[in-house]
């Protein structure tokens, strides 16, 4: 599946930056420049879900970033450069995408209203949020409550050193650990109801990570290879 000129069978953009599977059929793709899309396997058909300046509730922007499923609303969270929006699969009428109400996550902090890179939820239902410029905010999003903001290094005096999140991931054993711009990878413990870091390869772009069987996190990083690292 790649960018093309028919709009039934392509992609709206070949530069993909997440997907999630609602079903064995049906995947949603976050796209560089192109929106969402929606491809069903078992039609072939890609629906484009695009910003529109003459509907104000349709996708924020074309540059997207991260999708989140909230099973218990079957929500779909799309993390984009403008913040993030929210969409009811429930509601969603197949290759419709005109019809799609897009609901525009917003807080009076403001902290959400710029680019969103990252969103993963904890076994309690809360949610770590990596943007571009704010930090890491740990959120509550039953009580629409933002319960920290994390700067990685705030002594550095480069931003993207601090407060730009790359990803997040829990391991196994229920720790969180982050990758924040240059700052290579951090490992957050909650002490007193706030949470504190430790961080390690400093200097390094971690673009993704995963931890293997054994306990290793392997991550992928800019210009620098593969690294495996034990986290104890």
């Amino acid at each position: 599946y790649y960018q093309g000129e028919s709009d039934k069978g392509a992609l709206s953009s070949s530069a993909i930056r997440d997907i999630f599977e609602e079903s064995s059929d049906v995947f949603w793709l976050a796209t560089y420049q192109g929106g969402l899309n929606r491809l069903d396997r078992r039609t072939g058909r890609i629906t484009h879900f695009v910003q529109d300046s003459s509907r104000s509730n349709s996708i924020g922007s074309n540059l997207t970033y991260a999708l989140w499923h909230d099973h218990n609303n079957n929500e779909l969270w799309i993390g984009h450069h403008n913040g993030i929006d929210v969409l009811n699969l429930d509601q969603v009428v197949p290759n419709e995408p005109s019809n799609a109400v897009f609901r525009h996550l917003s807080h009076p902090s403001g902290l959400f209203d710029g680019q969103v890179n990252e969103i993963e939820s904890d076994e309690k239902g809360n949610l770590w949020i990596g943007t571009g410029s704010n930090g890491l905010i740990f959120f509550n999003p039953g009580a629409g409550k933002i319960i920290q903001r994390l700067i990685f290094d705030e002594h550095n005096s480069d931003p993207a050193h601090s407060s730009f999140i790359n990803k997040v991931y829990q391991d196994s054993q229920g720790r969180a650990w982050v990758a924040p711009g240059m700052g290579g990878l951090c490992r957050l413990k909650e002490v007193a109801d706030t949470f504190q870091s430790d961080c390690f390869l400093d200097g390094l772009f971690i673009v993704d990570f995963f931890e293997a069987s054994d306990g290793l996190l392997w991550c992928a990083a800019m210009n620098y290879g593969i690294v495996k690292f034990n986290p104890n």
